[in-house]
């Protein structure tokens, strides 16, 4: 029996992670989804972490899962927890030394343009799903069922600006790792995804054909694939 620590991404809430848990559960593991916006970031980036990993508690030797901004902490959050391994699906990745902001301005073309184009705006309508709900089925929901938005979105109050402006000081220490790709991305950029996936140290990579929310819109699948990682991995 293994235990599962997921860090959901921004854009989805804890229960669209429900499917994909009971899938782990058939199979006799254990799971806890946790979201960056369970702690204050007011601090700063590593008081956050600090409160994060006091609200995870002792998880020695676990495996977590890192979505989209989640894959950002992964690897501070692995040392300080004593994880197993770490998986990263459409993950953010972090470089040492550099901050994700630092990276999107050298540069790295990370997210699909129109999502960039139109997400300020849906963060500052008073009623996103009214009028930005054809743009949040089209990035984030396109391959789930139609009212996963309804359901599932919830409209980020991360300070976006602390995360991604925060320079990356933790070394990628030897950990088992494993890159989840999701092929048919309009919100992460596959050819991205797969370059993140070869700069991390000692990763394996599958590949699943899903947009961004693959843990909703193919949750039977996304869990044989990390389950058949982690038996690879020794975890």
């Amino acid at each position: 029996m293994a235990r599962f620590i997921i860090l959901t991404g921004s854009e989805t809430n804890p229960i669209a992670w429900l499917n994909f848990q009971g899938q782990l559960e058939t199979y006799g593991h254990l799971s806890s989804v946790f979201s960056l916006d369970d702690v204050s970031w007011e601090s700063g980036f590593d008081t956050a972490v600090d409160a994060l990993t006091q609200t995870i508690g002792p998880a020695s030797q676990t495996i977590l899962i890192g979505h989209s901004i989640g894959g950002l902490v992964l690897p501070i959050l692995g040392d300080r927890l004593d994880a197993a391994s770490e998986i990263y699906i459409a993950a953010f990745t972090p470089k040492m030394s550099q901050s994700f902001l630092d990276r999107i301005l050298l540069g790295e073309e990370i997210f699909e343009p129109t999502w960039v184009d139109g997400y300020q705006c849906l963060i500052r309508s008073k009623n996103p799903l009214a009028t930005h709900r054809h743009f949040l089925d089209h990035h984030l929901f396109h391959d789930c069922c139609a009212d996963a938005a309804d359901v599932y979105w919830k409209k980020s109050k991360l300070p976006l600006e602390v995360i991604y402006s925060s320079p990356n000081r933790s070394e990628l220490h030897p950990r088992n790792r494993h890159y989840v790709v999701c092929a048919a991305d309009r919100t992460v950029r596959p050819e991205w995804q797969r370059q993140a996936a070869s700069l991390l140290p000692d990763a394996t990579v599958t590949e699943i054909e899903s947009g961004h929310c693959p843990h909703i819109s193919k949750p039977i699948e996304l869990a044989e694939q990390i389950l058949m990682s982690a038996s690879n991995l020794g975890s």
